[in-house]
C-alpha cells in the first residue's frame, strides 16, 4: 500500500537509514530532496525519483546520510519492464560513485529484471556511463550505449569494485576502464562494437577477476592487459 507520505511498500525506510533507493522514472531531472537518501525517498519531487537524484543522494556521506553500509540503487519494473531497453539519457555525465561504504546500481530485483538503457550519444567522447570512484560499488544488469566510456573505475587506491552482467555497446573510446586498484571483478559483461578497447586495465592493479566476458567488433584491442595481472580471465 501507500501511506500518506507516499512511501509505498516497496521502499525501505527508518527513521535512521535508507538502503535502498528505487528510481521510478527514467528522465533527468533533479527536483527532489538530493541531500540524503533518507530525505530523497519521502520527498522525490512530482515526477518520482531519477537516476540522478538517486546517486546524487546515495553518495552523501556520513552523518547526512545516516547510513555506514552500501547503499542500493534499483529500479522499478512498471517504468522500466524486461521485455524492453528503456532509455535513460542523461544531460551530462551522472555523478561518480563515491560513497565510502560503496552503492550498488542494479538492475535485477529478484525476481524481476528492470530494462535499463544509460544512453550517452548527447555526451562527448570523454564522458561515462558510470565513474566508480571509491570502493565496494556493483554495478550490475544495466545496458549502456554511446557513451565515451561505458564504466571506469578510476581510482588506483580503490578496492573490491564489481562490473557484471552488464551490456556495453558502442562506446566511443573504451568499453570497461579500470586504473589501478585492487580486488576488482569484471565479469560477464557484454563488451560490443566499442570504437576502441574493449576493456582497458592500467595502473598494475592486484587480485583482478575478469572472466566470462563476451568482447567483440572492437577497434582496438579486445581486452588490454597493460603491465597488470589479472587473478583470472
Amino acid at each position: 500500500g501507500t501511506a500518506g507520505n507516499g512511501i509505498t511498500d516497496n521502499d525501505t525506510l527508518t527513521v535512521a537509514t535508507v538502503d535502498r533507493v528505487i528510481v521510478r522514472n527514467n528522465n533527468d531531472a533533479t527536483n527532489g530532496n538530493v541531500t540524503s537518501a533518507w530525505m530523497l525517498v519521502p520527498f522525490p519531487g512530482t515526477d518520482g525519483i531519477s537516476l540522478r537524484e538517486a546517486i546524487t543522494a546515495t553518495q552523501v556521506g556520513g552523518s547526512a546520510n545516516n547510513n555506514p553500509v552500501p547503499e542500493i540503487i534499483v529500479f522499478n519494473t512498471a517504468t522500466f519492464p524486461a521485455v524492453s531497453q528503456v532509455p535513460i539519457t542523461p544531460g551530462s555525465e551522472l555523478p561518480a560513485l563515491t560513497d565510502p561504504a560503496g552503492t550498488t546500481i542494479d538492475a535485477f530485483t529478484a525476481p524481476y529484471l528492470a530494462g535499463v538503457l544509460l544512453d550517452g550519444s548527447g555526451l562527448s567522447a570523454t564522458t561515462n556511463g558510470l565513474l566508480l570512484s571509491s570502493n565496494n560499488n556493483i554495478v550490475r544488469n544495466l545496458a549502456f550505449g554511446n557513451f565515451g566510456f561505458g564504466v571506469t573505475i578510476s581510482v588506483a587506491t580503490s578496492t573490491s569494485n564489481e562490473v557484471s552482467k552488464n551490456l556495453i555497446n558502442n562506446a566511443r573510446t573504451k568499453g570497461i576502464s579500470i586504473n589501478g586498484g585492487t580486488s576488482h571483478t569484471i565479469k560477464e559483461n557484454t563488451v560490443a562494437a566499442s570504437n576502441g578497447v574493449g576493456i582497458d586495465i592500467t595502473g598494475s592493479p592486484t587480485s583482478l577477476t575478469i572472466r566470462d566476458n563476451i568482447v567483440s567488433s572492437s577497434g582496438g584491442a579486445g581486452i588490454q592487459l597493460g603491465s597488470s595481472s589479472p587473478a583470472s580471465n
